[in-house]
């Protein structure tokens, strides 16, 4: 059992497979012809000299509109070069056009297709994939070998960040969320038996064994409950003594593995936000590719590895702390250049001279944030379009409602009759705006979607439309209609919700803005080492990072929302009493929430190592836990920060665990208190002697009804006796 998770093998693993995939189709000398949307991963995991040392391949072509004439110009020279296709076709489950025009030009009688999939093997839901190529190049191609290249997903911009890139289709279209809502129910099953795949190939690969399991979403507990059937239908005899070994009767290792499933639709305002860590703003600006890469205003490609202490150091950092770490950065180096001067013996010199290769590098890597940074800095300051201060503004005051409706949409057209923002950043705003306020009124909405169909045209209409049907812009009436019965969608406006879990901590930003005031020093260490996990956005805390804290910390719902609470700070994740608050949030009856033990609760031998595992501090580094955050409809920049935030902060409370996040998830550690033995229901109308929510008859109806006959009873009386007396 590997207990600890060292994903930067995984790297390693998946160019060993990637090199057996290509030896096993022969020794013949081969060019590999790759389909364009692979290149970046490719080029992530080996180099072409690499390549053509561990395999037969000589030459890399892609798959794109020149490739016919290229090939012809190479079969004519080299007539005993062979070839073999790479494609990824798991999730539009379609060969390529190119593929097929290119064979059937060149008259192949026999092509070798490398195709790639999970390194589980050919799992349910992929058994039929090999067959699929076969049948859609049988016309063109009389013999078509499959190879299928089993992956492992490989750490991008953090060791704990592993991105399958499975969420998106070649069309660009998000299969979480496509833009033809009658194709949801099937994406969403290619998607949620893609994700599967990729977590138990990550579980396989460690050899873990989940133990608790959390979901918040309906797809959430259909890819749990799917995991674990395909889990138990595939464990052999060696997984059988593996676990009897770690939680069998005769267990001493106290391990817990937890996986947490979390859906986009429940917290559908943080992608609208705007990103303000160093992370987030660079990929905001350049947009990072599928390998980890940007490409910065000068045109240059820049390639952020893990050995980069200073993207280390600075990645999941509000962008404000950049300047003063850069600034500190640039001294020490300097000062490290100077100490040549104090040098007077050959010992002295010769150590100078070996960390000069050092120093080299370590000023490359100053110089190419430095560049980074200010070029974002004077974009931001000259470039009037942005409007950059403006919006992150205007996106504080909808949050803190500050605002009313009429003038935050006027605040919006002013922005769109400008005609300098992007039609993106207007649509963003619109949404975060119908969001927290639960829905516009009907006149309200009309008049937006009016005004930007005036100046974007009738096609920004069928954008509406999408979101519409999300739930993430509608009227009221539009947003408890029939339309959204299948989404999950807030019931609330953000107000009340951001109340009750503390999404606005006004602590924090008062002492920022204090500070910012008195001391620039402070407010500068402030930003770099945050009490609340706000940094990220302007001033709020995620609604998706609160429901993954009240997991394991409840202080936070305590301060607002209820004082009794099964407990404050948790080992493992524990749902309890939290349903009621979704169901406040979401106004769902379902299970919104779910949590399930996945083997038997520990034995009295294991419970006393539990109890003297608790008297430390912090576990061995082998023997941590590990949780597996799976986000299904993306997760952005500021929620892996806030993520690797939250983990640092429980571990100061003597939670130690290590968290993995998979587009996926990320590595924790956590200890327990003793719960409390109270279980009162809680929440808002939970302390009235009568029923609010729920109700056959609205509670508006009876309440108002109850109140009007007792207010009319004077008047009535009054009228029946002035009648009996003849004055009427």
């Amino acid at each position: 059992m590997n207990y600890q998770w060292n994903t930067r093998k995984f790297k390693d693993e998946s160019k060993r497979r990637f090199c057996d995939a290509l030896n096993s189709v022969g020794k013949s000398e081969r060019a590999l012809v790759i389909e364009p949307k692979l290149l970046p991963l490719i080029n992530g995991l080996l180099s072409l000299s690499e390549l053509t040392e561990s395999t037969s391949v000589r030459k890399i072509l892609l798959l794109d509109d020149q490739l016919t004439s290229e090939l012809t110009e190479l079969l004519g020279t080299l007539y005993n070069m062979k070839l073999i296709f790479l494609i990824d076709v798991k999730i539009d489950l379609v060969v390529p056009d190119m593929l097929r025009i290119v064979i059937e030009n060149l008259e192949l009688n026999e092509a070798d297709i490398m195709w790639c999939t999970w390194s589980t093997g050919l799992a349910v839901g992929m058994k039929e994939i090999p067959h699929l190529i076969q049948s859609q190049l049988q016309e063109t191609c009389h013999t078509v070998n499959v190879i299928p290249w089993g992956q492992i997903p490989i750490p991008q911009i953090d060791d704990d960040f592993l991105c399958p890139h499975v969420l998106y289709n070649s069309e660009g279209d998000s299969l979480y969320s496509p833009f033809e809502n009658s194709l949801k129910q099937g994406t969403r099953e290619v998607l949620l038996d893609n994700m599967v795949n990729c977590v138990q190939s990550l579980l396989k690969e460690t050899n873990t064994t989940i133990t608790n399991a959390v979901t918040m979403g309906n797809y959430s507990q259909e890819f749990a409950e799917l995991l674990k059937s395909r889990i138990t239908a595939e464990s052999t005899r060696q997984d059988d003594i593996i676990f009897q070994s770690l939680h069998g009767k005769k267990a001493t290792v106290d391990i817990e593995t937890d996986i947490i499933v979390i859906e986009r639709e429940l917290d559908p305002i943080t992608p609208l936000l705007t990103e303000l860590t160093y992370f987030g703003v660079l990929n905001d600006f350049y947009g990072f590719d599928d390998n980890g890469r940007l490409t910065g205003k000068d045109g240059n490609i820049y390639n952020f590895i893990s050995e980069d202490e200073i993207w280390n150091q600075l990645k999941f950092h509000n962008f404000g702390a950049s300047g003063p770490f850069l600034n500190q950065m640039a001294k020490d180096l300097q000062a490290k250049y100077d100490s040549r001067h104090d040098a007077e013996t050959v010992g002295q010199i010769k150590k100078f001279v070996d960390s000069l290769g050092s120093l080299q590098q370590e000023q490359k890597m100053l110089k190419m944030h430095t560049t980074l940074s200010s070029d974002i800095l004077e974009e931001i300051e000259k470039n009037d379009a942005l409007e950059f201060n403006n919006i992150l503004e205007l996106e504080q005051d909808i949050l803190l409602d500050n605002l009313g409706t009429s003038i935050a949409i006027d605040r919006i057209l002013t922005l769109l009759y400008e005609g300098n923002v992007k039609q993106e950043t207007i649509l963003r705003l619109v949404c975060l705006l119908s969001l927290c306020k639960n829905g516009l009124r009907e006149s309200e909405f009309e008049n937006l979607k009016k005004e930007m169909i005036d100046t974007y045209g009738i096609e920004i209409m069928f954008k509406l439309e999408r979101y519409t049907r999300n739930g993430v812009f509608a009227s009221k009436s539009l947003l408890h209609s029939e339309l959204q019965h299948n989404v999950i969608s807030l019931n609330k406006e953000y107000r009340y919700i951001s109340q009750w879990l503390n999404t606005l901590p006004s602590d924090e930003q008062d002492d920022i803005q204090k500070q910012q005031q008195t001391d620039e020093s402070t407010a500068e260490a402030r930003l770099k080492d945050p009490r609340e996990p706000i940094f990220a956005y302007c001033g709020v805390a995620p609604l998706s990072i609160r429901l993954i804290q009240a997991l394991y910390d409840r202080t936070t719902i305590t301060k607002h929302y209820s004082s009794q609470q099964p407990f404050m700070i948790s080992r493992e994740p524990n749902a309890t009493m939290l349903e009621p608050l979704l169901q406040q949030i979401y106004g769902r009856d379902d299970n919104i929430i779910t949590q399930s033990r996945w083997i038997p609760e520990p034995t009295a031998r294991l419970k006393r190592v539990r109890a003297a595992s608790t008297q430390q501090k912090q576990k061995p580094a082998n023997q941590r836990d590990v949780v597996l955050l799976v986000f299904l409809g993306g997760v952005t920049p500021g929620e892996v920060a806030l993520i690797k935030f939250l983990q640092k902060k429980l571990q100061q409370r003597n939670v130690n665990k290590r968290q993995s996040l998979v587009k996926l998830s990320t590595r924790r550690a956590f200890s327990s208190t003793s719960r409390q033995a109270v279980h009162f229901k809680e929440g808002v109308y939970s302390n009235v002697p009568f029923k609010v929510q729920n109700r056959k008859i609205p509670f508006g109806v009876v309440f108002f009804g109850f109140m009007g006959v007792g207010f009319a009873v004077p008047f009535i009386a009054s009228f029946v006796q002035l009648k009996k007396s003849g004055n009427l």
